[in-house]
């Protein structure tokens, strides 16, 4: 629904969607309501605003048993369940007079010696969650002069999730044959403020350009609290107070990043145009190591474009066979930073031998550096009959060093993973895009047309060094 005035105007929009799963048991909904506006408050500043509520969730069923997997032990998700499932017995008949799992092999031989039964998992060990989030962002623009426009935009995303994974009791799942549950909260926060420059000038009707001058400032903000507890005092009660041992987990993290960054792009006789970028980032997640410092990181990124039509230099628009020609080609390059917590590692809470705290998963490195990945872009678009066949031809080249991986490190190292900066990645391709309007006839009642198009692609990547 929309609707307005010539200074204000609104949109509202709600959707729901149902889904169930081949798997029994399985299904996923999602509610999606959304608002959004502007207004002219003068002739010289304007507001536009939206908002987007979206709630989300399902149920799923045991895909795995993850670290659990213990030596002896068959039981995993549904999947492998069914596929070493006998034969010539009916999985479909999983309950025991008593209400108890049907099991494969007699008493006393193993509790977790043979597979959970698939249906018995998809009705008794459920995976769910559920997500709630919110998306927002205002800008007020101010147009002080016909050339220039000054704008600002904030803008946030925040998610609440709650997600809860369920072993019933007897089930063959390593360490939680007298059931068990896990849960998480997780609070996620992403704020951004950007603000905006930008000029727009007309030197004559065959030239005009634009510049755009901005800053970004970003900052996500992760909470998270895992809760498990093992061993059901009330077998049919499914519940975190239902169990008898507990523990609880608190995770936090934290990235902000600060940008810069400008565009200038050019129009020559409608025909010829430039574009240029530049970005300088500075990361929280990045150390600066000649500084002594383990936050901060600064670094620079940009890219070129260059595009021609020359069916328009050489008067063809109106030409029968060739009526649109333009060739483009780029250069870009783009930095990425790690996640928070990688150039000093945290301490967790050490739950087996003496307690205290014990190193995290992620070992330390004070060297880090952003990724970069450079990719260059040439291509060809043609059109011909008067846009009812078309051709596009498009060759790439990327190649990304620095890559930020975390490979396993000796557990003697008291680290299970560490972030290095590691190897080089080229990845080359082609694409060939071809497309047409065989049937095309505006002159019938509504306007009759049938486009068609086929991409042939290929892109092979290569690892020359690690």
């Amino acid at each position: 629904m929309s609707g307005g005035t010539e200074k204000a105007t609104f949109f509202v929009s709600a959707s729901r969607l149902d889904q169930t799963g081949v798997t029994p048991e399985n299904d996923y909904d999602k509610t999606t309501v959304r608002l959004s506006g502007t207004a002219q408050i003068s002739p010289k500043i304007s507001v536009t605003a939206s908002a987007q509520y979206l709630n989300s969730g399902g149920r799923r069923t045991l895909q795995g048993p993850g670290i659990l997997t213990t030596a002896g032990s068959s039981s995993g998700g549904f999947l492998l369940s069914l596929l070493n499932w006998p034969q010539n017995d009916d999985a479909r008949n999983y309950l025991n007079a008593d209400g108890t799992r049907r099991r494969l092999l007699p008493p006393n031989t193993g509790i977790d010696a043979d597979a959970d039964n698939p249906y018995w998992t998809a009705r008794f060990n459920p995976q769910t969650d559920r997500t709630n989030r919110f998306i927002g962002n205002t800008q007020l623009s101010y147009q002080p002069f016909t050339f220039l426009t000054l704008s600002h935009n904030i803008g946030t995303d925040l998610a609440s999730s709650h997600s809860t994974s369920v072993r019933a009791v007897g089930t063959s799942q390593a360490s939680n044959q007298n059931g068990g549950i896990a849960e998480t909260v997780d609070l996620n926060r992403l704020l951004t403020a950007t603000t905006l420059a930008s000029f727009n000038h007309t030197f004559n009707q065959n030239f005009r350009g634009t510049l755009v001058l901005g800053n970004t400032i970003e900052q996500s903000r992760d909470e998270a609290v895992d809760y498990v507890g093992l061993i059901f005092q009330n077998p049919t009660f499914t519940s975190i107070n239902n169990t008898v041992n507990r523990s609880a987990l608190q995770r936090l993290s934290v990235r902000r990043l600060v940008g810069n960054f400008a565009r200038v792009s050019a129009s020559l006789y409608d025909q010829v145009t430039v574009e240029l970028q530049g970005r300088y980032d500075q990361s929280s997640t990045l150390p600066r190591p000649d500084e002594g410092k383990i936050f901060g990181k600064g670094f620079g990124y940009g890219s070129a474009a260059v595009g021609y039509e020359f069916t328009r230099t050489l008067g063809m628009e109106q030409n029968k066979i060739l009526n649109y020609g333009k060739l483009r080609a780029s250069v870009a390059e783009v930095g990425r930073d790690t996640g928070p917590y990688r150039v000093e590692s945290p301490l967790t809470t050490n739950t087996y031998i003496g307690g205290g705290f014990r190193n995290d998963f992620f070992g330390s490195n004070p060297l880090l550096k952003p990724e970069r990945t450079r990719s260059y872009e040439a291509g060809i678009n043609l059109q011909f009959l008067q846009n009812r066949l078309g051709l596009d031809f498009n060759y790439y080249f990327s190649r990304t060093k620095d890559q930020l991986i975390a490979p396993r490190v000796s557990q003697a190292s008291g680290y299970i993973l560490q972030y290095i900066n590691g190897g080089v990645v080229t990845n080359e391709g082609q694409e060939v895009t071809l497309n047409g309007t065989p049937i095309k006839d505006a002159g019938a009642s509504h306007g009759i047309f049938w486009p068609t198009f086929t991409t042939i692609p290929t892109s092979p990547s290569r690892c020359p060094r690690l």
